[in-house]
């Protein structure tokens, strides 16, 4: 059996755009990555259940959270605070390497934290969650 590569965090992607599209615009200014899914779910158990709780999916949740330098005049930095302040949308696509797989959704911006410690860099930390545009989050398995 051949060895296959293990894909390490520097290969990751994130694309950014105007909402409503496939983002399109690679950002390199990013930090620690993560897409977070997690799926709902209801209690369905009954009689029938042998005193087993059963539970069945209703809807799924996605976050994606990173850390990126502050840096006078990135342009990423522009289109998430303005996101974050007018409480509008922006296009990610975060990817595990170059037209790998992972999340494609038109995201708000719920957290946008900057860390001013005295010694070191500046860092954002920003969180971001799918948003209701009229463009459903979706899996995408070629980039």
């Amino acid at each position: 059996m051949a060895n296959k590569p293990v894909l390490i965090g520097k290969v990751g992607k994130l694309y950014y755009g105007a909402p409503g599209a496939k983002a399109t615009t690679l950002t390199g200014n990013i930090k620690d990555a993560k897409i977070s899914m997690t799926s709902e779910e209801e209690d369905v158990s009954d009689r029938d259940s042998d005193g087993w709780g059963e539970t069945v999916p209703v809807s799924k949740t996605a976050e994606i959270t990173f850390q990126m330098n502050n840096i006078d005049g990135d342009p990423f930095v522009g289109v998430l605070t303005n996101a974050f302040m007018n409480d509008t949308a922006v296009a990610i696509l975060a990817l595990d390497k170059e037209n790998g797989r992972g999340l494609d959704a038109d995201c708000m911006v719920s957290r946008f934290e900057l860390d001013q410690k005295l010694k070191g860099a500046q860092i954002y930390d920003v969180t971001l969650k799918p948003m209701k545009t009229g463009r459903a989050p979706h899996w995408t398995n070629n980039g």
